[in-house]
């Protein structure tokens, strides 16, 4: 098959490289740059726009970032527009994009398919905390655990072997290609800005990884439509399904409990303290300015006398910092406060196979700043409070998907230590924001049930039975 290749940048290199060279024969190039036109780039003519009616060829891929503008130009030369196919397909239609796909998929390499007798999904797990797909790989309904191949990978295990039939992930670093099914189920309601609403994510959010996911599950309308302001697609892609990591925040495990905090954590109430970061692990860039001489980040703070209010009201308190802020803290001054003051590591998580969520069923209280968790303990009604202690520069360095705060964040407000002390007693004896969390929650949750991993499931058995059809 006799292909032109409109665009000799990075899109073109990366073509390239796709291309299976047993199908198609390149014969030559194309660009509107006019001091590349009439030299040899990998071996062939890169010709001027006005030459493509002479050249005989199958068809002309349009490898460039400006396919869309392109697409348009060549429309206008009169050209054969059933002979042009775009290899980023963002901006078309979807009967386009389905067109263009179908060429592309014949044009490129086919990977390797090892004999098998079942499907293979690929759950992409990043971390135990509060991942969808390793809450899929536990709730399996028991119908599918015959039908299919599925299993629970790591990014490197990707480059290593990615002959999946689907694949699941719960962030935009995953592996991408015509063939598979990508479905993204992200990790958690976005409060704070996102994706393209960032400069956090303009390297890695390119129009291939945009066509190539098939299906986005979503919490809700507003979430779809927040999730595709901050990474824009196609919206028939999304699906309401919920989470499936919330299903398990119904269903307490007491002795999961004990089993990591002692028995002495079934006498007291139990808080949970589950703050977002504030340095993005890439650019270093700080999203706010959060102090960290102590742990809730306040210009004053008296441990001791914390520890000392946790015993005398009964108290627990689990603090899971996030992942990439494990050393910020100086977790030896905490030790003699063991009693009431507990600090879980993802490896324990990965040590007890468990996620994260399975401990936050048995919250009593939730202790938070702009964490996405706070959005799905309104499943289970617990009361939350909140430490924005940096509230002014995180909005302005980061900013918010959704505003005012003091609507969308339905609780206390501590912004230091006796604030704090007296929010959990308050909050703990008359709830008094209860109307105001589940004002959100109907907002936030289209379901409320802890059904969604079976949703989700079912979709994901369906669009592989609907592959098979002809």
């Amino acid at each position: 098959m006799k292909i032109v290749i409109f665009g000799t940048g990075s899109c073109c290199e990366q073509t390239l490289q796709k291309l299976d060279t047993d199908k198609v024969e390149i014969v030559g190039f194309c660009d509107n740059n006019v001091s590349k036109q009439r030299t040899m780039f990998h071996g062939k003519m890169i010709y001027p726009p006005n030459e493509l009616p002479s050249l005989e060829y199958d068809y002309i891929l349009l490898a460039s970032e400006y396919g869309y503008e392109i697409y348009k130009q060549l429309t206008a030369m009169g050209l054969n527009m059933e002979k042009v196919v775009p290899v980023l397909q963002a901006r078309f239609t979807k009967d386009m994009g389905e067109t263009f796909k179908s060429v592309m998929s014949s044009l490129l390499k086919t990977e390797p398919i090892r004999q098998r007798d079942k499907k293979r999904i690929a759950l992409l797990r990043v971390n135990n905390s509060g991942s969808n797909t390793y809450a899929l790989h536990k709730l399996l309904p028991g119908n599918l655990k015959d039908k299919y191949e599925i299993r629970v990978v790591s990014r490197s295990d990707l480059d290593e072997d990615h002959d999946y039939d689907m694949i699941c992930s719960t962030s935009i670093s995953s592996y991408y290609h015509p063939s598979i099914i990508n479905v993204q189920l992200w990790h958690g309601f976005p409060l704070k800005k996102i994706g393209t609403r960032t400069e956090l994510f303009y390297n890695s959010y390119s129009d291939y990884v945009k066509y190539n996911t098939d299906k986005i599950i979503s919490y809700s309308e507003l979430y779809s439509s927040l999730y595709n302001a901050s990474f824009p697609n196609s919206p028939d892609k999304y699906e309401i399904c919920g989470m499936p990591r919330n299903d398990f925040l119904f269903h307490k495990n007491d002795e999961l409990m004990v089993k990591l905090f002692g028995e002495n954590v079934m006498q007291k109430k139990t808080i949970f303290f589950l703050p977002t970061y504030r340095t993005w692990k890439v650019d270093l860039k700080a999203n706010g300015n959060r102090s960290w001489d102590n742990l809730f980040g306040f210009e004053t703070f008296n441990l001791e006398q914390f520890a000392e209010f946790l015993r005398a009201n009964d108290l627990f308190l689990i603090c899971k910092l996030h992942h990439m802020e494990y050393n910020q803290l100086e977790l030896d001054e905490y030790s003699p406060y063991s009693d009431v003051i507990r600090f879980l590591r993802e490896e324990e998580l990965y040590e007890h196979d468990i996620d994260l969520y399975e401990i936050l069923a048995g919250a009593d209280l939730l202790v938070t700043d702009y964490s996405s968790v706070y959005f799905d303990v309104l499943l289970i009604d617990i009361p939350i409070v909140f430490v924005p202690v940096d509230l002014d520069n995180y909005k302005a360095n980061r900013g918010f998907n959704m505003e005012p705060y003091e609507f969308w964040a339905p609780g206390h407000k501590a912004f230091d230590q006796n604030e704090l002390t007296e929010s959990i007693v308050e909050s703990l004896a008359s709830d008094p924001y209860q109307k105001n969390r589940r004002t959100v929650r109907d907002i936030v949750h289209a379901h409320q049930d802890d059904r969604s991993h079976v949703r989700v499931w079912n979709l994901l058995d369906r669009l592989l039975e609907e592959r098979d059809r002809p």
